[in-house]
């Protein structure tokens, strides 16, 4: 790969108290990124730095798919209590499949 047509990136995850000795520490944060940033997904001690705002939106799009993940394990504990977990892993293999829906459809024949 040809390292002169590679864009620069810098990405780091500081306390904002340290954020000035970070940069003195470190050349490429100093000379890259221009302002820190505060984000959702970190609490309020922590700023990102970065050349790349655009980072911050994706990074921010995959902890909101996270967090719908976490809610659709919840939601699935709640359906399947513990003993039909454990009745599913031990006959799993005999399952041809589990499927939940709140729509109303007719089965193709």
């Amino acid at each position: 790969m040809n390292e002169d047509a590679m864009e620069p990136f810098v990405f780091a995850i500081v306390p904002g108290r340290e954020e000035r000795a970070f940069r003195k520490e470190n050349r490429d944060v100093d000379l890259l990124v221009k302002a820190s940033t505060k984000t959702e997904f970190l609490p309020s001690k922590w700023t990102v730095l970065t050349e790349n705002k655009g980072i911050i939106g994706v990074i921010s799009e995959i902890i909101s798919v996270i967090n719908h993940l976490r809610f659709i394990i919840e939601l699935i504990s709640w359906f399947l209590p513990e003993d039909v977990r454990r009745t599913i892993e031990l006959f799993g293999d005999y399952l041809r499949y589990i499927h939940f829906t709140d729509q109303w459809t007719v089965h193709r024949t």
